[in-house]
């Protein structure tokens, strides 16, 4: 009797012991994709342990609920904890059993595998990233192509770029979207195009891009207090790196500058003749290089022509992208003024390039130009007293030469007289101006809106009643005075003996009800009041630093 008896007080009392368990939403999985461990535990109140599922594991988020619930007068308390895993590598992974207080959960195994296109099983986000070559010169252009694969409605994510220590990686252009159709599955793709240039021979290795983002979750219950918030889960998708073999530059080959096509051009300006000796001109030499950065370019500063003087200005440079490629571009300017001669030569320029389509080592050029260069005339050579035109040459070269007739003592060449005119005409009338302007500031200062005012005071006073009187004078001492005074201070703007009392008529007015006030003393002192000058700024008006 007492074996059965414990055995029965056994039973039940196990429902008061902590029961904990562990499942996944998903078993086996593709590369990319993230699974849901719920762990629930029917008593403890305890948090799991789960730093043990960072060794095969990263955790995208966890979230936890409890319930009550009671029946038949019993309560049960259930928590419930869901993590969002993603595994670190292909292959069978391990999610280990999970402490909860003095409980553990049963260990569970994952399979995650490659996805087999040909067979339909396409996770819900991918990465393609291919190269357009498996080998490449040292610093030639490599163009890779990154395309993600998102199934379902995206919300929100980061899409990162391919990387490298020992590569320069460029944008070629925006990022391209689109919808393509993969099985029966529709997915978003967004594309984006590099061009990437090795910096060291070898092997290159080049990271793929990442992807991290929320795709609403149709199979599960809205979030929030009260249902509210688009329900969602975690996608994540790593593209496979990509290795490309780097090879040296050829030995006798210098300076190395790889690209699919290399231009040297020129422009002059003027572009058109004639040019003349003692006139400058501008020579502007631009080499185009196609798949090439502008750092990577050589110096190839042209040389000056001989018989002039020059100066060349410091190139301007810049890589700029078509959406299929980077084209780099470099331009020397040179002013050249040329010397005595009928001719200038403009030397020959000659860039040395590797074509990397044909692994051919070529040349552009720019040949050697020459331009036919006019003479400047003469100046003319004036003296004192005689003409500054050459008389023409005589039709007998025996003949004595001809005499320039001299001007009279008196005489001026009437272009300095118009000129002298013309300044003496521009200064007056500089003079003129000025104290114009100095006249209208003046006028402008002194009575900007004395005028304006005087008439809209003086009018009210004619014609308006007691309070319209009032108001008018207070607002015009306003003005005037720069401070707000009462109707008994404006007698300290005048002598007036009538004023006091034609204050304190206006108001009693005001107050009485009536209109019976001496108005003309008022319009007096709205005529007749000056302004008082302002206090000298001069240093006898301020005050003794060290008074006595």
């Amino acid at each position: 009797m007492r074996i059965l008896a414990l055995l029965l007080m056994t039973l039940l009392s196990t429902p008061l012991f902590a029961a904990v368990s562990a499942q996944v939403d998903k078993n086996p999985l593709l590369a990319g994709e993230s699974l849901t461990l719920t762990i629930r535990s029917e008593s403890s109140k305890d948090e799991p342990d789960l730093t043990l599922l960072d060794q095969d594991f990263h955790v995208l988020g966890r979230r936890s609920s409890s319930q009550i619930r009671m029946i038949n007068g019993h309560t049960t308390r259930t928590h419930e904890w869901l993590v969002q895993l993603r595994p670190k590598r292909i292959g069978t992974l391990r999610i280990p059993p999970i402490p909860i207080g003095s409980e553990r959960t049963d260990a569970i195994e994952i399979t995650v595998k490659k996805p087999d296109v040909a067979q339909g099983e396409l996770p819900e986000s991918y990465i393609e990233f291919e190269a357009d070559k498996d080998s490449a010169w040292l610093r030639e252009q490599i163009i890779v192509t990154a395309r993600l694969y998102v199934r379902g409605d995206l919300l929100s994510g980061s899409f990162s770029e391919p990387s490298s220590p020992s590569a320069v990686i460029e944008q070629l252009g925006e990022q391209r979207e689109s919808q393509a159709l993969r099985g029966s599955q529709r997915y978003r793709v967004i594309e984006r195009r590099y061009a990437v240039f090795a910096e060291q021979s070898g092997t290159l290795e080049l990271n793929g891009p990442v992807f991290s983002g929320e795709v609403a979750d149709s199979t599960r219950r809205s979030q929030g207090l009260f249902g509210f918030g688009t329900p969602s889960r975690s996608l994540y998708a790593a593209a496979d790196p990509i290795r490309i073999d780097i090879k040296s530059p050829p030995a006798n080959v210098s300076p190395w500058l790889p690209a699919s096509d290399v231009q040297l051009s020129q422009t002059l300006s003027p572009a058109q003749g004639p040019w003349k000796s003692g006139q400058p001109l501008t020579r502007t030499i631009t080499l185009t290089v196609a798949g090439q950065l502008h750092t990577q370019l050589p110096d190839f500063e042209p040389q000056l022509p001989p018989n002039s003087q020059s100066f060349t200005e410091p190139p301007q440079e810049k890589t700029q992208s078509d959406g299929m490629q980077l084209i780099a571009t470099r331009s020397y300017s040179t002013a050249i003024i040329p010397g005595p001669g009928e001719r200038l030569i403009l030397p020959a320029v000659e860039v040395q390039w590797w074509d990397t389509q044909s692994n051919t080592l070529r040349s552009a050029t720019l040949a050697q130009r020459e331009l036919e260069l006019e003479a400047l005339p003469a100046a003319p050579v004036a003296t004192p007293g005689t003409t500054a035109q050459t008389p023409p040459a005589p039709a007998d070269a025996t003949a004595p030469p001809t005499v320039i007739a001299e001007r009279s003592s008196g005489a001026v060449d009437w272009r300095w007289q118009v000129a002298a005119v013309t300044c003496a005409a521009g200064w007056l009338g500089t003079v003129l101006a000025w104290l114009w302007q100095t006249r209208r500031r003046e006028r402008v200062t002194r009575t900007p809106r004395d005028d304006a005012d005087k008439r809209t005071t003086v009018q009210s006073l004619k014609s308006g009643d007691a309070k319209t009187c009032r108001q008018a004078m207070l607002q015009w001492a306003r003005q005037r005075t720069g401070r707000t005074m009462r109707l008994e201070q404006l007698q300290q703007l005048s002598n007036d003996p009538e004023l006091a009392a034609a204050l304190a008529a206006l108001d009693a007015a005001v107050y009485g009800g009536g209109n019976d006030f001496a108005r003309e003393p008022l319009i007096r002192l709205v005529r007749n009041h000056t302004p008082a000058k302002p206090r000298s700024s001069s240093a006898e008006s301020l005050p003794s630093l060290y008074p006595e």
